[in-house]
């Protein structure tokens, strides 16, 4: 089956998807969701894959995908994942993302991956009253 070929990089289509920006435009969220959703339902191992360092979930917060609840339905531990190039947890990710494009989907986002795990955020306070690294 087409979706569970490995390219030449170990990806998935669903990571070629994912790597690239998605559009702003209502239309073509909807059309994104859609698309991520399909993919996942052909082969939901994808999203626990790691490719080129990161896993779908940080290729998608990255690139603007509104797709952040469906990948972690397929792998929720990613939600624990930190992005390997920039250290940051998905909703510090997320943040991040929101304060570069000042997506209105970013901080909805944001708030929904730290909803998921509130722990990241005690873990950071707690080592910053520590005086040890915290990242905003």
């Amino acid at each position: 089956w087409v979706f569970e070929k490995q390219s030449l990089d170990g990806g998935f289509p669903i990571h070629l998807v994912l790597s690239h920006k998605c559009t702003s435009e209502q239309s073509g969220l909807v059309a994104a969701r859609a698309l991520t959703q399909l993919l996942l339902e052909a082969y939901p191992a994808s999203a626990t894959r790691w490719v080129n360092g990161k896993l779908a979930l940080h290729m998608a917060i990255e690139n603007g995908w509104p797709c952040h609840d469906l990948l972690l339905a397929a792998h929720p531990e990613a939600l624990d994942a930190p992005d390997p190039t920039t250290e940051l947890f998905p909703f510090q990710a997320a943040a991040k993302h929101h304060h570069v494009s000042a997506s209105p989907i970013s901080i909805d986002v944001t708030y929904e991956l730290l909803r998921a795990n509130p722990n990241h955020a005690t873990t950071l306070r707690r080592e910053e009253s520590r005086g040890v690294w915290a990242q905003a």
